[in-house]
């Protein structure tokens, strides 16, 4: 059982809400990462206080939560809903077994930009492994 860690920004500044996303796997991107996991994996979310170049740090993660859709290949990879554990970071757990390697869960990621911003929406990915 390993901690994945997804980090947090935005990408460029202004009114952008595209998100930079970064996780300790190696991965990065603008609005989209697919981070892999294996069964029993902690996931976290976390805002990210160093942002990679040409992106800034947000001021909050709000919600963390499986996007409902009617998508065929969105599977359930963690055990509910993630939670906030404190200081802003949000945490879930991947079920002990697997659906099958390469099966997807999308969720959701709402996040405020600045303290007096309204709450905005990214869309990831998680992975299995195995």
């Amino acid at each position: 059982m390993a901690t994945q860690i997804v980090y947090v920004s935005l990408q460029g500044q202004g009114n952008s809400t595209n998100l930079s996303l970064r996780d300790t796997e190696g991965n990065n991107g603008i609005n989209d990462i697919t981070t892999d996991l294996n069964p029993g994996d902690i996931i976290q979310w976390q805002v990210d206080t160093s942002p990679s170049p040409g992106a800034t740090r947000i001021y909050s993660i709000e919600r963390v939560y499986k996007k409902q859709n009617q998508d065929p290949i969105n599977y359930d990879l963690l055990t509910e809903d993630p939670t906030n554990i404190g200081n802003g970071v949000w945490q879930g757990t991947v079920k002990d077994s697997s659906p099958g390697r390469g099966t997807r869960e999308r969720y959701n990621i709402d996040f405020k930009r600045t303290q007096n911003d309204t709450t905005q929406t990214d869309d990831p990915k998680l992975q299995m492994n195995v």
